[in-house]
């Protein structure tokens, strides 16, 4: 189901994820909690504290949507693959979950005393810092490689590259940068959530597996991936003959 969303998305230009528009209401919503709770104590405001409790009630609820794309957005990018850092965000996803509830049972039973439980508003702030901490590093972190377009494949002379055709190749970076780009670099060898395939078919060996770099073997970890690689079975042959050309210029 989910798949027929994201191919008519893309079919309309848009291409991508769809969690962290939803992720940064969750924590807006989150954040505003608490600051209108430290307000409420600290001006004994008893609208600021109303405030933070309408905040967490909406976080809640964001939260429910925001879970669900992200699970969409996990499967479809990176294949339910189990990254250390989907790990954490899961982890506090639920812990998120029962913060958002014990904090707005708290607060309700606190409001007859005219005071906010604070330290509760202050572990859901914590909880959501280290969802957006962990979701950047997917995209920032020192690890991991950012999702970036990978750009067209320029015609090059024969002597120092493959014999690919132009248009082939630019068909390949498009392919690559809405199915690939999200884990890996083409310009570079360094590693990220997966390694660096800048030079792929010169080296003697895949990163990783160790398998002779070869077409063939590309095939084969395409269909039956190594560790984990998410599979590609959604890409024609045609599509992974365009990759395998981009690959070749870069």
């Amino acid at each position: 189901m989910y798949e027929f969303i994201y191919e008519t998305l893309s079919s309309l230009g848009y291409t991508h994820p769809l969690h962290p528009t939803l992720t940064h209401l969750t924590i807006g919503l989150t954040m505003g909690a608490f600051i209108f709770a430290l307000g409420g104590k600290l001006f004994r405001s008893g609208g600021m504290r109303m405030s933070a409790r309408y905040c967490l009630g909406l976080a809640l609820l964001a939260l429910i949507p925001t879970a669900l794309l992200g699970y969409m957005d996990w499967q479809y990018f990176y294949g339910g693959a189990w990254l250390f850092p989907f790990k954490v965000k899961l982890a506090l996803a639920g812990l998120l979950t029962a913060l958002l509830i014990a904090t707005a049972l708290l607060a309700e039973r606190a409001e007859k005393r005219g005071t906010a439980p604070l330290f509760a508003y202050f572990l859901c702030l914590l909880c959501v810092v280290g969802l957006g901490y962990f979701g950047g590093e997917l995209v920032y972190g020192k690890n991991f490689t950012a999702p970036a377009p990978a750009p067209p494949a320029p015609p090059a002379p024969l002597s120092e590259k493959t014999d690919v055709a132009p248009e082939l190749a630019s068909e390949g970076a498009a392919i690559f940068s809405s199915n690939c780009a999200m884990c890996h670099s083409a310009d570079t060898t360094e590693e990220g959530i997966g390694p660096g395939l800048k030079g792929l078919f010169k080296r003697a060996a895949m990163p990783v597996s160790g398998r002779p770099a070869s077409e063939e073997t590309f095939r084969q970890q395409l269909r039956n991936p190594f560790q984990n690689m998410p599979p590609f079975p959604n890409l024609t042959e045609a599509q992974v003959d365009a990759l395998i050309a981009y690959l070749k210029t870069v």
